[in-house]
Order: C-alpha cells, then structure tokens, then sequence
C-alpha cells in the first residue's frame, strides 16, 4: 500500500512539474528576451539536479549497478529526447508565438499516444492493446485536436492610424465654434474671385489664380492674367 501511494505521489509531482514547465518558461524567456538563453538556462537546471545531485549521492551512498555501453548510449539518447522536448516547447512558445495555455496540452496529449505506440512496437505487445485502451488514446486525439481548434485567442487591437484618426475627429468636433475656420474661406469660389478681377461676366479667373494679377482687366494674355474666357 506504502508502495502504490508513494508511486502516486511521483506521479503528481510529475505532472505538477510538467505543468507549470511551459507557463514559467514562457515568462523566463520573456525576460531573458531570448529562446537560446532560456533552453541554456534550462540546461544549466538539468546539469545540477541530474548531474550534481545523482553524483552527491553515489559518492556519499553508493548504488547498484555498473557503467555499461549499452546503458550510456540509451540514457543518453532518452536525454537529448527530453532535451530536445524542451527545446521544441521554447521554439512553440517563444518563437512560433504559441501559447502556453494551450501548447502544452498538445504536448502532453500527444506524449502518451507516442509512449504507447513506441512501447507497444518495442516489446512486441501490440496484442495486449485491448478496444477501451485503444478508445482511450483516441479520445486523447480528439482532445488535443479539440484544444487546437478552439484554442483561447487575444482579441484584435484596432489599427492604430483608425484610432488616432477618431481621436482627431471628436478633437475637431468638441472644438468650439469660433475656433473652427469656414470652409467658404479655405476654398474661395471661382466666381467669387471673377468678381475681384473686374473682368466681364464672360471671363473667368482660374482657380489657381490670384486677385492681383486678375486686375488688368484682360490686357495680359490669359496664361500671364490667369483669367480667360
């Protein structure tokens, strides 16, 4: 009984672990404002606690066992394994702009399927996969699918041109009277300024054209009078 409860209680702390791995290095990376220095500093964890801690305990206690090829080469590629995991967390959430929220149940819905497929086709015990084992991986399939799916998403900032442009029409708008010009006097008519060239009413000034040099009365040719007819 001592045995079951303590497996369970390596479990969650497993799974507690594991869970709170991607939300602290999303904000960890955030910080250091790079994925390779936060991967480093993931490292540099690793190194002490399954480097320095294991060798503390083997020089002071002692353990079963021997150094065997075989042995290395598999731990240490079950190492790169975890080691690259990490890495493809930090790449997902940091730089393929994923998030947490929902990375992580991805990862750890397709981590299961991989074990049992890896384990089953290693020891050959694709015959002990019994139809509620297999109904269980399928509905974490569909679980991780669903998560992809439906995924929580920022809502979309408005573009900021559009709102500094509202923020000048109600400025423009709130401003009092007096303050805003008529647009008669922005944009004289051109039979306004055919009145100040004196000219007959079959002449006309082009817009273009100031009063001061409408005033001769059409004895310059059009282009120099800027009126015509």
């Amino acid at each position: 009984m001592l045995q079951f409860v303590s497996m369970l209680a390596a479990i969650a702390l497993t799974a507690f672990c594991w869970g709170v791995y991607g939300p602290v290095l999303h904000i960890g990376s955030g910080q250091l404002g790079s994925a390779l220095r936060a991967f480093m500093c993931v490292g540099m964890a690793y190194f002490g606690i399954a480097i320095v801690v294991p060798l503390a305990i083997l020089w002071k206690t002692g353990e079963k066992g021997s150094w065997t090829k075989t042995g290395v080469l598999w731990s240490l590629l079950a190492g790169a394994a975890g080691a690259l995991g990490a890495l493809g967390v930090i790449l997902a959430v940091r730089v393929f702009g994923g998030q947490p929220i929902y990375v992580m149940p991805l990862v750890f819905g397709g981590a299961p399927v991989v074990n049992t497929l890896l384990n089953a086709t290693m020891t050959k015990s694709f015959g002990q996969l019994k139809a509620p084992f297999l109904a269980g991986l399928i509905l974490v399939v569909t679980g991780a699918a669903t998560v992809l799916i439906f995924k929580p998403s920022a809502p979309h900032a408005a573009p900021k041109a559009v709102a500094t442009a509202t923020a000048a029409d109600t400025a423009v708008a709130d401003a009092p009277a007096a303050e805003k010009p008529a647009a008669s006097t922005l944009v004289p008519k051109v039979e306004q300024r055919a009145e100040k060239c004196f000219l007959p009413r079959r002449w006309r000034c082009s817009p273009g054209a100031l009063t001061a040099r409408c005033s001769t009365r059409g004895k310059q040719p059009w282009g120099e009078a800027g009126c015509g007819r």
